[in-house]
């Protein structure tokens, strides 16, 4: 669609107020994704059904090998349900791994695992397979965050520019 001078004109006078709000939305996106996942009722409850079963395990409440198995799913439930989360966020694969809430949540499950392992309360095969399921649950939630993560806006690869390079189209 071709303007004419006077819309011109109407979107040089008018435009002023789209770009002030065009620039708060972008401070109010980036304030959403500033938020920390520490201060998320679901890391605590994921960190508290972890504990919980641990301490219900070696309270001799819960047989040896399922407080940590439940500590385990608890970790694994949440890095998957944040990384889900996060695939439909445009920022949500930005963030490196290592800085991640579900990656934390997961290394202090594995050791714990290890833990169990070394003091006789879990049989060390159990434990590295309990270790592995939450390894694999940070790669799972890696790998589901970004692949909702879009290009950055400053960004010279486009899917156009990227056939060409290529050669093909």
């Amino acid at each position: 669609m071709k303007l004419g001078w006077i819309q011109y004109v109407k979107l040089l006078f008018g435009g002023k107020p789209v770009l002030e709000e065009a620039i708060q939305q972008g401070y109010n996106v980036r304030a959403e994704y500033e938020k920390s996942s520490w201060s998320k009722p679901s890391f605590w409850l994921s960190v508290l059904v972890g504990l919980g079963a641990i301490i219900a395990q070696l309270g001799h409440a819960v047989p040896a090998p399922y407080g940590q198995i439940a500590a385990t799913l608890s970790g694994v439930f949440y890095a998957i349900s944040k990384g889900l989360e996060k695939r439909d966020d445009p920022l949500g694969g930005a963030k490196p791994q290592v800085c991640t809430t579900e990656f934390w949540l997961n290394l202090a499950h594995a050791l714990a695992q290890a833990v169990g392992a070394a003091q006789g309360v879990l049989d060390p095969q159990t434990a590295a397979i309990l270790a592995s399921i939450s390894a694999g649950a940070i790669s799972a939630a890696d790998s589901l965050a970004k692949s909702g993560a879009q290009l950055p806006a400053h960004s010279d690869a486009t899917p156009e520019t990227d056939t060409a390079v290529s050669g093909a189209k």
